[in-house]
């Protein structure tokens, strides 16, 4: 059985056409407008839903398939939206990096959307988080060892794919 994370929640029914508006974190945007199928908690029961249409705008509404009428998306309202962990990015790292310390990450090459940016020096620990020390163009620059930022972790290559704030490197 696949490890479901929890990504949001189904609201109230949108319009005419069985449209529902749903919450969902943030961290999980990206994913869920990549994917085709979420589970939705009905009566403690996971119950598939496939998406026919997510669109953004002031809200998240979402259209699934069979949910023609407004009765049948009020069915679902206000229902724990899950997701399959493979499916979503932050969920991957996690699992890659399981049993692995970042304490164990000096020496690692980062890289920033693809971008290599220099080898991790030294490992600084914060209150907040871990910081990364590495020389970039010449100069240290501190990178946030930070579960949003991090996109994957090799240990077999030793590498650090991440999406980093821009203007970080200019710090």
């Amino acid at each position: 059985m696949s490890e479901f994370v929890s990504i949001g929640y189904t609201k109230k029914p949108h319009g005419l056409k069985g449209e529902i508006k749903i919450e969902v974190e943030e961290a999980y945007l990206d994913d869920l407008l990549e994917m085709d199928v979420v589970v939705l908690v009905i009566k403690g029961k996971q119950t598939p839903f496939f998406l026919e249409d997510v669109r953004i705008g002031n809200s998240i509404i979402a259209k699934f398939e069979d949910v023609d009428t407004p009765e049948a998306a009020l069915s679902i309202g206000s229902k724990e939206i899950l997701a399959k962990a493979s499916d979503l990015k932050i969920a991957k790292a996690a699992k890659e990096a399981e049993g692995f310390g970042y304490d164990d990450c000096v020496g690692f090459k980062i890289f920033d959307d693809g971008k290599e940016i220099g080898i991790i020096d030294e490992l600084v620990e914060y209150p907040q988080q871990l910081i990364a020390l590495v020389t970039y163009e010449g100069r240290e620059v501190m990178i946030p060892l930070n579960e949003h930022f991090i996109q994957s972790l090799s240990e077999k290559k030793r590498e650090i794919q991440m999406s980093l704030p821009e203007g970080l490197l200019d710090l």
